[in-house]
């Protein structure tokens, strides 16, 4: 494998920190894995720069397709748009997928309980 690309929010320092101390996890592991995370691409996220929104898009885009393997955090009330978009290329084009979710909020979908549950106020 030459690449992996690690698709994540952007936007909550501490997400940051979490995929950071991930990321480094899998590197310590696979020492030859080169892993793209955008959150590092200086090229789009220097905020003293200048990236629009198409740039970021093509950016990312090259780098997913660049990429033999996606792990895309999943975690969160929405899925991250920007991590769905990256999903959805990825998918495009037969890159295989990870879905890290470490939201325990979603465990037991399938519990009769909390399915009938979901119909009272309040309930989520």
């Amino acid at each position: 494998m030459k690449q992996m690309y690690f698709a994540s929010p952007l936007f909550s320092n501490v997400k940051l920190e979490y995929i950071a101390k991930v990321v480094k996890m899998i590197k310590d592991k696979f020492e030859n894995v080169n892993i793209f995370l955008p959150q590092e691409a200086d090229a789009i996220n220097d905020k003293n720069g200048f990236a629009d929104s198409k740039m970021i898009a093509k950016y990312d885009t090259e780098a997913v397709l660049a990429s033999d393997l996606m792990v895309a955090v999943l975690d969160g009330l929405m899925l991250d748009p920007g991590v769905a978009s990256e999903i959805g290329v990825a998918y495009a084009h037969k890159i295989p997928l990870i879905g890290l979710s470490t939201d325990p909020r979603v465990l037991g979908a399938f519990n009769p309980k909390k399915l009938n549950e979901l119909g009272e106020i309040a309930e989520s």
